[in-house]
């Protein structure tokens, strides 16, 4: 055990000298050598203030330090803050990808379920509380959260990366590629302004909100999903189809707390863009699931309540079903999606115009 922690740290730090030296790379190619050798200097500097056991060399630093940032011009002194701020972050970005890779979602839930099995609780008790479980984080406009989108997604993509250096299966090649990429994310992220220039409004808030939402809809909530059934099937217990136990809410956009700027119309725009939103990733995955599900009825029985349900869009939406039933021949399940992906493009169609359904478009 005591190996295994050594070597995630030794991980951890060969990450953040990576990316600290790609980092110094970027100041050498945007500002030239010197800012490097400042930052440096400070860094040295710190570190004896920091680690010194003589007080009279940290004192002697300390002073040294005092003196070499008096120096300084203004702007040496901002790139300075902003050189020492990038670093912090990519060493946030580095820390978290860590503590991740330690104690990912599938580990944290197998060690509850493991729990669960060594405290025998029968199956229906099991059932009964997944029942009521409602896991719901409410995002909020926090004014220490001045991220922008801009650097959100450099600092994710640069994770991901992350990942590949650490990955057993990937090549040198792949590495390289990577080291490559992260080289580029860094200097766009240098060339970056970190804050906005004007304050964001509710909407803008909203928007940064929903960056979120779409991030977390693609891949982690339904693998959590999936796990959660998987772990929930040790126990004996199924997870329903119907069932939602993570859920996510936002008071951007529809707070009434005494903000002047959060109207009745702004509550209405927000919204909008979150149907929209919804809807078009609702679309994604139906048309990620059509490709995925081909059983054929010449292989498999489909049950009668699809048959009926068939059926019944067929009457609704003939021009559908016409086209379909020629696409996806013997394919059932792929002719439902078409149906769901009609009717969800109806309704993205609608909410962008801001009007609203009826009947049908046979």
């Amino acid at each position: 055990m005591e190996h295994e922690s050594a070597s995630n740290d030794a991980d951890l730090r060969s990450d953040v000298r990576l990316l600290g030296s790609l980092l110094g790379d970027t100041l050498v190619r945007q500002h030239g050598p010197e800012l490097l050798a400042l930052v440096e200097q400070v860094r040295e500097l710190t570190k004896v203030i920091r680690t010194s056991d003589d007080p009279s060399t940290a004192v002697a630093a300390s002073e040294d330090l005092e003196r070499l940032l008096d120096s300084a011009s203004i702007d040496e002194t901002i790139q300075l803050v902003r050189a020492f701020s990038t670093y912090f972050a990519l060493a946030n970005v580095a820390e978290q990808k860590h503590r991740y890779a330690i104690s990912p979602l599938t580990t944290d839930l197998r060690r509850t379920v493991d729990l669960v099995l060594d405290a025998e609780i029968d199956a229906d008790t099991i059932e009964e509380v997944i029942g009521r479980f409602d896991v719901r984080p409410v995002f909020t406009a926090h004014p220490t959260e001045a991220a922008r989108r801009s650097v959100q997604t450099k600092t994710t993509e640069i994770a991901e990366l992350l990942g590949v250096m650490h990955d057993a299966a990937a090549t040198s090649a792949e590495r390289d590629r990577a080291v490559r990429r992260m080289a580029e994310l860094i200097e766009a992220l240098w060339q970056t302004d970190e804050l906005r220039v004007e304050r964001p409004t509710p909407v803008d808030e909203a928007r940064s909100v929903i960056y979120f939402f779409d991030s977390l809809f693609a891949e982690p909530v339904p693998e959590v999903y999936a796990e959660l059934a998987h772990q929930l099937a040790r126990l004996g217990v199924d997870l329903p189809a119907s069932a939602a136990p993570v859920t996510f809410g936002s008071w951007v956009g529809g707070d009434r707390d005494g903000n002047p700027n959060v109207t009745p119309a702004v509550t209405m725009e927000v919204l909008q863009i979150q149907h929209v939103h919804a809807t078009r990733n609702l679309i994604r995955k139906v048309e990620a699931l059509a490709a995925e599900l081909s059983p054929s009825d010449r292989i498999v029985e489909v049950s009668p309540e699809l048959v009926a349900s068939l059926e019944a869009d067929a009457l609704a939406y003939p021009s559908v079903h016409s086209r379909f039933t020629s696409l996806s021949a013997g394919e059932p399940y792929r002719q439902k999606l078409g149906f769901i992906h009609h009717k969800l493009q109806r309704t993205l169609g609608a909410l962008e115009r801001g009007t609203r359904l009826s009947g049908t478009d046979g």
